[in-house]
Formats: C-alpha cells, structure tokens, sequence
C-alpha cells in the first residue's frame, strides 16, 4: 500500500519560470514513522514526497473508485487517487520525534504551485497510467 500512495505522489517536479505562470505558495506537511528497515534519509525522504502530495491535494484531486463482484462477492474494489502538476518547493522543514518508541519525522515544505496547471498534470498522469497498465 505504501508503494501504491508513493506512486500516487505524481508530483511531476519540473521546472517552470515564474513568467510563464501565476503561482501560489502552499504547505503541506507528511509523517512517516521509522521502522528497522529504513534510515532515518529514507524516512525524510518519504514524509517529504508525502508532504508535496499534501500541498498539491490542496488545489486539487482526481479520485475514481472501481468496484466489481462475482455471484454477489466482491471480487475487485479500487480507489485511485492522483494529485500532480507543476511544483517548485521553496522550504523543507524536518523534524524528528520519539514516539511510542519509534522515531517519527515530520516534514513541512513550502512550495509555489500554479493551479491553473494541475487539471492538465493530472490528465497526462492518468494518460501515463494507462498506457503503463
């Protein structure tokens, strides 16, 4: 499930000049608790990816849910989310916890975000996709 949400982060980081178009700074913040398998950079790392999805999910987010059943079982039940456009992160902010005996890491970034090309971002996602599957 986490390679899943991690997938869904399609933030796709490209860089745009201001020129081209009217931004907007956003937050966004994103939590990921260490395991024994992961260091502490792999934990920054996903809380941050998570914190970007949070400032784009702000402005904008496809969702469609899928389900099917056989003789009145379920036999498939999916939801997609996508949230993408054009990101420029600004400020990243760690912080790291103990809690309940494991080390959280909290990330906040700040980013600009042009709204007017995430409906765009997440039609090429979607497009991506569907052409991978």
């Amino acid at each position: 499930m986490k390679n899943f949400l991690t997938a869904l982060v399609a933030a796709i980081l490209l860089s745009v000049s201001p020129a081209e178009a009217e931004t907007q700074t956003y937050e966004g913040t994103g939590v990921f608790t260490i395991t024994q398998s992961e260091t502490q950079n792999v934990a920054k790392k996903r809380a941050k990816l998570e914190a970007e999805r949070d400032a784009l999910e702000q402005i904008y987010l496809y969702v469609k849910a899928q389900s099917s059943s056989k003789n009145s079982r379920l036999t498939k039940d999916e939801i997609v989310t996508i949230a993408a456009g054009l990101m420029n992160v600004l400020k990243t902010k760690f912080d790291v916890k103990k809690e309940d005996g494991f080390f959280v890491v909290t990330a906040t970034v700040i980013a600009e975000i042009d709204p007017d090309e995430i409906p765009e971002a997440v039609e090429r996602e979607k497009n991506r996709r569907l052409h991978n599957n």
